[in-house]
C-alpha cells in the first residue's frame, strides 16, 4: 500500500516532538522551528511521490446531423410531342393505381383564324369550357395542356389540367377511368358539342406548332 504525503508528515512531526520532549525546556524555547524538506524526502525515496489523479476521459460527443429524404429516382423518363392540330395524343405510357407521374412541357402554338393568337403550355387567357372544348371543366384553362386517364382515346369531355409543370399519383381526380392510357392533348374550342368528334378543319388549318412534354413515371412497389 503506497503511504500518502500527508501521512509522512504526520508521523515526522510525531517523532520530532517525542524529541524535542527530552530537551532541556529552557534550551527548547530557544530552538529554531523545524523545516522538513519534503522533496528531498521524495528524492531519497523516503517519500513516496503522489501520482495526479487521473482525469476520467470525457465521452465522445455525438453530431446529430439532418436526415435528408432522398428524392426517389423515376422508372422511366419519356419525352414526347403534342401538336396542336389534334385534340389528345397518346403517350404510350400503360399507368396503375400507385404510379407517380411527374410531367414537364414548354414551347408555343398558335391557334385561331390564319393562327392569329399564341399559346403557352399554361393556356392563351382565354375562358375555357364548355361543350366545344376538348375538356368542358371551365376550371381547366383554354389552350392549355391537358392530360386524361383512359382506356383509349376518349373525346368523352374528361380530363384535367397539366400546364408547364404537373405532378400526382394515380388515380387522378377529373380523368375517364383510374387506371389506362396517359393522353396529352391541346384544350381547343373546336369539339362537336354531342362528342362524336372534332372538327378536323379548324385544329389542322387553324393550328400550329406543338408542345413538348417530359414525362417521368415512378412505378408502385
Amino acid at each position: 500500500m503506497k503511504a500518502t504525503a500527508a501521512g509522512w508528515l504526520a508521523f515526522l512531526a510525531i517523532a520530532c516532538a517525542g524529541a524535542l520532549c527530552d530537551a532541556d525546556s529552557n534550551e527548547s524555547q530557544h530552538l529554531a522551528p523545524l523545516a522538513v524538506d519534503v522533496d528531498g524526502f521524495r528524492s531519497s525515496g523516503f517519500l513516496p511521490s503522489i501520482d495526479a489523479p487521473e482525469t476520467p476521459p470525457r465521452p465522445a460527443s455525438r453530431v446529430q446531423r439532418p436526415t435528408t429524404s432522398k428524392r426517389a429516382r423515376p422508372d422511366e423518363i419519356v419525352t414526347i410531342i403534342i401538336p396542336a392540330t389534334a385534340p389528345w395524343t397518346d403517350t404510350g405510357i400503360s399507368v396503375s393505381a400507385g404510379d407517380g407521374l411527374e410531367i414537364r412541357t414548354w414551347g408555343t402554338v398558335t391557334f385561331g383564324d390564319a393562327g392569329s393568337a399564341s399559346a403557352t403550355p399554361k393556356g392563351s387567357g382565354l375562358q375555357g369550357g364548355g361543350c366545344k372544348f376538348v375538356v368542358i371543366d371551365s376550371k381547366v384553362a383554354a389552350h392549355s395542356v391537358i392530360g386524361n386517364i383512359a382506356p383509349h382515346v376518349s373525346f368523352d369531355g374528361r380530363g384535367f389540367f397539366v400546364g408547364p409543370v404537373w405532378k400526382a399519383t394515380v388515380p387522378v381526380q377529373g380523368s375517364t377511368a383510374p387506371e389506362g392510357h396517359l393522353v396529352l392533348g391541346f384544350n381547343d374550342g373546336a369539339m362537336m358539342c354531342d362528342r362524336s368528334g372534332y372538327d378536323s378543319w379548324d385544329f389542322s388549318a387553324n393550328n400550329r406548332g406543338s408542345f413538348t412534354a417530359e414525362i417521368a413515371i415512378t412505378r408502385a412497389r
